[in-house]
């Protein structure tokens, strides 16, 4: 090391430890090159041993380092990558899993509630870096849970029992979307209360029965994006069940007059709304998936971004993380 004549516990240590190891380099240099590249063999699995260690809890050592999170995380990333070494995100969703004998669900942290969001942001999680969706579904038993929050008047609450939120509706649909299992769901009842929380004049969304109109844009998506995705669930359902092969005539009658109704309810919902634009001042961008670009009455600068309807990110940049994952 540089000598500038100024000897503190830094470099004394450091001049020490030189000395100690000079001799092993030595010992190296003197070999010939094809020894060398059999002696120096990185340890791949011993050093993504130590770094997964560091993604947990780090040691007490680490405090004085409290504020430097952000660098050591990054550390950490970059050195696992360096090395192809994957990432183990999946342990901690499955830490999260409630175990079906216990109720089901996840858990939103260690220790912490259960409730839909717990389902919603796992699996959105997992499909976003392309984890084992089904794995995850079958150890927290998330079907049945998400099926008991359903409420007698169609939308989900955040836990079985409680009153339906277009939050936790949104979260519990969307779960159930990302699983592959929105069968059990009485989707008619959903998209019923769906439409009927849209206000009649300013065509925004209520979030809960008999709650005032809210002008945020996120509770108008979530109840807008529940009502457009089960429509679109509902006729996905009747025409597959038109074609199952053992579905009787009443079963098909039956299904198809329940989607008639309710897509009847929904259409007279996307009319309110037409009548309420050419009247009211309203800026379209809060529900991209019910109100088509054509029925914006204002500048074309007021519309956002098209968003992913399940995981609620922007669409080309959840492909472009999707597609990474894919590949790492």
């Amino acid at each position: 090391m540089l000598e500038d004549g100024l000897n503190t516990q830094t470099t004394v240590e450091q001049t020490a430890l030189e000395q100690r190891l000079i001799r092993f380099y030595q010992e190296v240099a003197e070999q010939p090159p094809s020894f060398r590249a059999d002696c120096l063999h990185l340890l791949r699995d011993a050093h993504a041993k130590y770094l997964y260690g560091g993604l947990g809890q780090l040691p007490a050592g680490y405090a004085a380092l409290d504020a430097g999170r952000p660098w050591i995380c990054y550390w950490i990333l970059h050195s696992l990558a360096l090395l192809k070494a994957p990432l183990q995100t999946r342990t901690f969703l499955l830490r999260m899993c409630v175990p079906p004998a216990q109720g089901g669900g996840f858990t939103v942290c260690e220790g912490g509630e259960v409730d839909v969001r717990g389902c919603y942001t796992a699996l959105a999680v997992a499909y976003m870096l392309q984890l084992d969706v089904a794995r995850l579904v079958n150890a927290s038993g998330m079907v049945e849970y998400v099926r008991r929050c359903q409420t007698y008047e169609g939308g989900l609450g955040g836990e079985p029992g409680n009153e339906a939120h277009g939050g936790y509706t949104y979260c519990g649909l969307a779960a159930l979307v990302l699983a592959g299992r929105v069968d059990v769901l009485d989707l008619p009842r959903l998209l019923h209360w769906c439409v009927w929380r849209q206000g009649n004049l300013e065509g925004g969304f209520m979030g809960r029965t008999n709650k005032a109109v809210r002008p945020a844009q996120q509770a108008q998506n979530n109840v807008a994006q529940c009502k457009a995705k089960a429509d679109a669930l509902i006729k996905e359902a009747v025409a597959a069940e038109a074609q199952a092969a053992g579905a009787s005539a009443g079963d098909r009658a039956r299904l198809h007059a329940a989607a008639v109704q309710v897509v009847g309810q929904a259409a007279d919902a996307q009319q309110a709304v037409e009548r309420a634009l050419d009247h009211v001042e309203v800026v379209a961008v809060s529900a991209p998936a019910l109100l088509p670009e054509q029925s914006c009455r204002h500048n074309k600068d007021n519309l956002l971004e098209r968003t992913d309807p399940l995981i609620n990110i922007v669409d080309h940049k959840l492909a472009a993380a999707r597609e990474f994952f894919l590949q790492h």
